[in-house]
């Protein structure tokens, strides 16, 4: 998709709508079940993303890679594993209705196995939101075969996204009976030649 000169696969999460006790989980299980994100958000900001890619990748690969010849991003994949997800889609916004300064708040994010920064969105009429649900925009009624592919950082983003936006919502016009959401994310430092 990139042309990438290396990929590296540095998170997986499964999620499921369900309730569950988190205290009766083991936090560094890697198949552990998670609940959607609630909270519109990115997973990186402009500050952790070359932090989370030298130290996911090392330091000797990250100044192999830090040269005027390459370029860092950070790619989130999300699929369903359901036929069809209806229940707790997921939204994305349209990085140009989003007004950096105002609309992204910088927050600590600490789990387990790491910490980090994510920028949580603060709500503006502004904003586009387009959701998995509109065809023109997205994916509509998002199978498991149709994959979402979102930018989460560029070291180089110029005048194009530099992050995605995004979250799950209640959608009120799934069927009674659509089953709940299961879904399967991956975050992955992409670095290509320039």
């Amino acid at each position: 998709m990139f042309g990438a000169a290396k990929v590296v696969c540095y998170d997986l999460r499964l999620r499921e709508s369900k309730s569950y006790r988190r205290e009766s989980l083991a936090s560094t299980d890697p198949l552990l079940l998670e609940g959607p994100a609630l909270g519109a958000h990115t997973d990186i900001t402009a500050r952790s993303g070359p932090e989370m890619i030298k130290n996911r990748l090392g330091t000797d690969v990250f100044e192999a890679y830090r040269t005027p010849e390459y370029r860092f991003r950070i790619v989130n994949t999300w699929r369903s594993r359901n036929a069809v997800c209806e229940h707790n889609p997921l939204a994305v916004c349209d990085y140009r209705t989003v007004d950096p300064e105002v609309d992204l708040i910088a927050c600590d994010r600490v789990i387990p196995e790491r910490a980090g920064e994510v920028y949580y969105i603060h709500h503006s009429e502004r904003q586009q939101w387009a959701t998995m649900l509109i065809v023109q925009c997205f994916l509509k009624n998002q199978t498991v075969d149709e994959i979402a592919v979102m930018l989460m950082y560029d070291s180089e983003p110029g005048k194009q996204a530099k992050y995605c936006p995004h979250i799950s919502f209640k959608h009120l016009e799934a069927r009674p009976d659509a089953p709940t959401r299961r879904s399967v994310e991956t975050r992955s430092i992409v670095i290509t030649k320039r």
